[in-house]
Protein backbone atom coordinates (compact mmCIF):
# COMPACT_ATOMS: atom_id res chain seq x y z
CA UNK A 1 0.00 0.00 0.00
CA UNK A 2 1.23 3.28 -0.48
CA UNK A 3 1.56 5.83 1.80
CA UNK A 4 0.44 8.68 -0.09
CA UNK A 5 -3.01 6.80 -0.55
CA UNK A 6 -4.38 8.41 1.97
CA UNK A 7 -3.92 11.73 0.76
CA UNK A 8 -5.09 10.86 -2.94
CA UNK A 9 -8.55 9.48 -1.40
CA UNK A 10 -8.72 12.80 0.54
CA UNK A 11 -7.80 15.14 -2.34
CA UNK A 12 -10.93 12.97 -4.41
CA UNK A 13 -13.54 14.03 -1.77
CA UNK A 14 -12.37 16.95 -1.66
CA UNK A 15 -12.08 17.80 -5.51
CA UNK A 16 -16.12 16.43 -5.76
CA UNK A 17 -17.14 18.38 -2.98
CA UNK A 18 -16.25 21.87 -4.43
CA UNK A 19 -17.43 20.64 -7.57
CA UNK A 20 -20.62 19.97 -6.34
CA UNK A 21 -20.69 23.19 -4.28
CA UNK A 22 -20.00 25.10 -7.32
CA UNK A 23 -23.12 23.61 -8.71
CA UNK A 24 -25.29 23.72 -5.93
CA UNK A 25 -24.74 27.34 -5.60
CA UNK A 26 -24.96 28.21 -9.41
CA UNK A 27 -28.13 28.59 -11.16
CA UNK A 28 -27.20 28.79 -14.39
CA UNK A 29 -25.35 25.93 -14.16
CA UNK A 30 -27.86 23.60 -13.49
CA UNK A 31 -29.81 25.51 -15.75
CA UNK A 32 -28.28 24.71 -18.96
CA UNK A 33 -27.75 21.48 -17.66
CA UNK A 34 -31.30 20.75 -16.93
CA UNK A 35 -32.01 22.30 -20.44
CA UNK A 36 -29.21 19.82 -21.92
CA UNK A 37 -31.36 17.00 -20.84
CA UNK A 38 -34.92 18.40 -21.79
CA UNK A 39 -34.11 19.48 -25.45
CA UNK A 40 -32.43 15.93 -25.80
CA UNK A 41 -35.48 14.57 -24.86
CA UNK A 42 -37.82 16.97 -26.75
CA UNK A 43 -35.76 17.25 -29.95
CA UNK A 44 -35.90 13.01 -29.66
CA UNK A 45 -39.53 13.06 -29.23
CA UNK A 46 -40.78 15.18 -31.90
CA UNK A 47 -38.96 13.45 -34.33
CA UNK A 48 -40.22 10.31 -33.36
CA UNK A 49 -43.50 12.08 -33.42
CA UNK A 50 -42.84 13.49 -36.97
CA UNK A 51 -41.52 10.13 -38.81
CA UNK A 52 -44.55 8.07 -37.12
CA UNK A 53 -46.81 8.94 -39.40
CA UNK A 54 -44.35 9.24 -42.52
CA UNK A 55 -45.28 7.15 -45.36
CA UNK A 56 -44.99 6.62 -49.21
CA UNK A 57 -47.33 4.63 -51.43
CA UNK A 58 -46.32 2.16 -54.60
CA UNK A 59 -42.89 1.76 -55.90
CA UNK A 60 -41.65 4.65 -53.27
CA UNK A 61 -42.26 2.09 -50.06
CA UNK A 62 -38.63 0.57 -49.79
CA UNK A 63 -37.45 4.30 -50.28
CA UNK A 64 -39.82 5.55 -47.49
CA UNK A 65 -38.05 3.15 -45.18
CA UNK A 66 -34.75 4.76 -46.00
CA UNK A 67 -35.45 8.27 -45.99
CA UNK A 68 -37.21 7.24 -41.95
CA UNK A 69 -33.86 5.57 -40.84
CA UNK A 70 -32.23 8.67 -42.65
CA UNK A 71 -34.20 11.34 -40.61
CA UNK A 72 -34.25 9.45 -37.53
CA UNK A 73 -30.51 9.19 -37.33
CA UNK A 74 -30.53 13.29 -38.16
CA UNK A 75 -32.87 14.36 -35.46
CA UNK A 76 -30.93 12.02 -33.20
CA UNK A 77 -27.51 14.21 -34.50
CA UNK A 78 -29.39 17.19 -33.46
CA UNK A 79 -30.68 16.05 -30.33
CA UNK A 80 -27.11 14.80 -28.83
CA UNK A 81 -26.11 18.43 -30.32
CA UNK A 82 -28.03 20.14 -28.11
CA UNK A 83 -26.98 17.96 -25.31
CA UNK A 84 -23.36 18.68 -25.84
CA UNK A 85 -23.35 22.26 -26.75
CA UNK A 86 -25.71 22.50 -23.13
CA UNK A 87 -23.31 20.77 -21.07
CA UNK A 88 -20.33 22.93 -22.76
CA UNK A 89 -21.74 25.41 -21.98
CA UNK A 90 -22.50 24.49 -18.25
CA UNK A 91 -18.51 23.04 -18.35
CA UNK A 92 -17.88 26.87 -18.74
CA UNK A 93 -20.34 28.30 -16.57
CA UNK A 94 -18.60 25.73 -14.29
CA UNK A 95 -14.90 27.14 -14.56
CA UNK A 96 -16.41 30.80 -14.15
CA UNK A 97 -18.18 29.91 -11.13
CA UNK A 98 -15.37 28.37 -9.74
CA UNK A 99 -12.98 31.21 -10.08
CA UNK A 100 -15.39 33.73 -8.73
CA UNK A 101 -15.81 31.75 -5.87
CA UNK A 102 -12.39 31.28 -4.93
CA UNK A 103 -11.00 34.62 -5.88
CA UNK A 104 -9.50 35.89 -2.70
Amino acid sequence: MCPTQGNQEEIVKDWFFNVLLVICISKKIRFALALGIVGYFVIDLCGEHMLHDFHLSGILVPLGELFKEKLREEYNKAALGCLTSFWLLAFRLYYKEKERMYRF
